[in-house]
């Protein structure tokens, strides 16, 4: 595993922990999390609804694909560390 598909890992595995899930944009890309998918570490959550730091829902609503951590992929950082 690359450096910054450990970095893309362990926002993952953050943002499944703090929200459910874990959407891509600009510091987490979708490239990355793709592959981290075919390792079989990370999981479609389906469609999310965007919120902002505090888990409010931003207005209007949007919904976008979202990501999680699978147990492959807690496995693969508790290995790493």
């Amino acid at each position: 595993m690359t450096r910054r598909q450990r970095a893309a890992l362990e926002r993952v595995a953050w943002g499944t922990e703090h929200f459910g899930a874990l959407v891509t944009g600009r510091v987490t890309r979708r490239a990355d999390v793709l592959a981290l998918r075919a390792l079989g570490y990370v999981a479609d959550a389906g469609m999310v609804a965007i919120c902002d730091g505090d888990g409010f829902l931003l207005q209007p609503e949007r919904y976008r694909q979202g990501w999680k951590i699978t147990a492959a992929g807690r496995k693969a950082l508790e290995v790493e560390r």
